[in-house]
């Protein structure tokens, strides 16, 4: 090959390799301005396989119908974390979780709904649930077959708006005045919500009306089984589950038991006929109002 060919080859080349390194110095320093990546998160998905995003997040609730236990990461209404609904039909030894409803989230777009307000079971693979959409417009959901289908029904009956400063009966809407986590409705009149700060606050007209019906000093969870008739677990120096009842609506609280002298209880479920205490690693049984208590 001519000396000058030689020269203009490798001339070439050392102008396309400027070039090349140019370009990806502009490259890298667009990608540190904009801050952006080109790794992208996975997204999670339902066992329908349907994407929905974030990680679940929102409070951990407890509830405990139709022989099993229900747990319930309720999200958000506004989309800043998912919600997970979990089944145990061994009383917490062991859960699964169920696909949540996926709904229209408009412009022809499939997504999870946003938030679970609250669920009971007929079995462990049939479900009520009362969900949001990202409105924070709430539907309730009917499943038969664990998650896999879900149909879409208006709300029925009374419950917990999704901020807990509502609640929604047949036709009305009242505020507790408290921020509620649990609710009771005895019948269309008596109603009962533990708030936040667990005290009690009741009515008597339906919502027209509500009063603070006490509460129980270092209480961690309160379950009402009738319109007077309540039981209640708090922290004491001699038992870190001591057990309360009530029999006039809370006004006055009675230590009747202790569920375990070492271990906490956070949730309380169930009837006066069979109450069920749920702590952090064990879950205990009462067939005599709390009276005394076997490990579930």
């Amino acid at each position: 090959m001519p000396r000058f060919l030689s020269i203009s080859v490798v001339v070439v080349l050392v102008v396309v390799d400027l070039v090349l390194l140019a370009w990806l110095a502009l490259w890298m320093n667009d990608q540190r301005n904009t801050g952006e990546s080109t790794a992208q998160p996975s997204p999670a998905t339902t066992e329908g396989g349907e994407e929905t995003a974030g990680t679940p997040g929102g409070d951990v609730r407890l509830e405990y119908s139709g022989g099993t236990l229900i747990r319930i990461t309720q999200g958000s209404c506004t989309g800043e974390t998912r919600p997970m609904l979990e089944t145990s039909a061994d009383l917490g030894q062991s859960y699964t979780e169920m696909a949540v409803p996926v709904i229209d989230g408009g412009d022809g777009e499939s997504v999870a709904v946003s938030a679970v307000l609250s669920a009971t079971a007929e079995s462990p693979t049939e479900l009520t649930i009362l969900a949001t959409n990202g409105n924070c417009e709430v539907s309730q959901y009917v499943t038969a077959d664990a998650g896999a289908s879900w149909s879409a029904e208006p709300p029925s009956g009374w419950y917990i708006g999704p901020t807990g400063e509502e609640v929604f009966g047949p036709e009305t809407v009242t505020e507790p005045g408290c921020v509620a986590r649990r609710l009771w409705a005895f019948n269309d009149l008596d109603l009962k919500v533990l708030c936040d700060d667990l005290s009690l606050r009741g009515s008597s007209s339906g919502g027209d009306e509500w009063i603070s019906l006490g509460e129980v000093t270092d209480a961690t969870d309160v379950l009402m089984t009738d319109v007077y008739e309540g039981v209640a677990v708090a922290t004491t120096p001699e038992c870190a589950s001591q057990v309360l009842v009530t029999d006039d609506a809370g006004s006055s609280w009675e230590a009747i038991g202790c569920v375990s002298a070492e271990a906490r209880v956070d949730h309380l479920l169930g009837s006066s006929s069979q109450l069920i205490a749920v702590g952090a690693d064990s879950t205990w049984l009462s067939a005599d109002g709390g009276a005394t208590w076997a490990v579930g």
